[in-house]
């Protein structure tokens, strides 16, 4: 009971971060769409790229309500396919939109690019697969959602999409949620590998071998959502130091620099669920292996 209160509280957490840290990004990118004009049609496009981008924060927005939700859920002891189903789909409409922004942004083909837009498609092919009654389409969704995850992470390591926009911030921006990217997308492949694992195991022993992988997948993003938005949160802090002498800061008007602490502030609370993500897995990942000793027992 005590475990699957602290996972609701961690749900709960990762939510609020992700809507605060959102709506601070979604005021930024309305700042610097409003400095644009039309006069050309690379203009256009970047203004395109911008708008796409804005719309992806607000999808992120609502990932976080989601989340929130699912914690309550989980709390009560509902179910929550419904939940994860729709996070899912937000997330990879979320992803699609970062990955056409991108390549609008940046005006010339771009692999990174080109992956955020592949992937996201073929995992909503894939999580519309998974939720079906059929064994047989829940395991093809998840190969479905392996071969997306893999360009997904390969277009993780190689684009950060919010540097196309704070392009004078002199920061080094994360991976596309909020993380580290390295293990961003480590844990986007472990996390499809997971679910591959789950789909196909169905006795009692067997599924405590999924809990065990889904609890590892848990643990990786915890650590992975602590250190970077930790390490964005003090770049943002250290940029809010200088802002009375130097650029971007300096000049700017006085809501861009409340949003910044917004920002900064925000991500200490996804960090603070990053903790308590990778707590609530660890404890997760021991009863998980705890029952399959009892069950190689029996």
């Amino acid at each position: 009971m005590k475990a699957q209160k602290l996972f609701s509280i961690t749900l709960s957490v990762l939510g609020i971060g992700y809507v605060l840290v959102n709506l601070a990004v979604l005021i930024l990118l309305g700042y610097y769409l409003s400095q644009r004009s039309i006069s050309s049609l690379e203009a256009v496009t970047q203004i395109g790229g911008m708008t796409l981008f804005i719309i992806a924060s607000i999808l992120l927005m609502a990932v976080g309500g989601l989340l929130i939700v699912g914690g309550i859920q989980h709390y009560r002891g509902n179910t929550t396919h419904r939940v994860i189903l729709m996070g899912v789909l937000f997330t990879s409409f979320y992803v699609l939109c970062l990955g056409i922004g991108s390549a609008l942004l940046l005006s010339q083909s771009d692999i990174g690019a080109v992956l955020l837009i592949v992937s996201p498609v073929l995992m909503m092919v894939g999580a519309a697969a998974y939720v079906t009654p059929s064994s047989l389409f829940k395991i093809i969704g998840s190969i479905v959602g392996i071969a997306g995850a893999i360009p997904l992470a390969i277009g993780i390591f190689t684009l950060q999409p919010l540097s196309l926009v704070f392009t004078d911030w002199d920061v080094l921006f994360p991976g596309p949620f909020m993380s580290m990217a390295f293990l961003e997308g480590v844990a986007v492949i472990l996390g499809a590998v997971a679910v591959f694992t789950h789909s196909l195991l169905s006795e009692r022993k067997e599924r405590s071998v999924s809990q065990t992988l889904l609890s590892l997948v848990g643990i990786v993003y915890g650590i992975d959502v602590f250190i970077g938005p930790l390490v964005l949160s003090f770049s943002l802090t250290n940029l809010l130091w200088k802002a009375p002498w130097l650029p971007p800061l300096n000049g700017a008007p006085y809501y861009v620099y409340g949003t910044t602490i917004l920002w900064s502030v925000s991500l200490l609370i996804l960090a603070i669920g990053g903790i308590l993500l990778t707590l609530s897995s660890f404890l997760e990942f021991m009863f998980a292996t705890k029952n399959m000793t009892k069950l190689k027992l029996q």
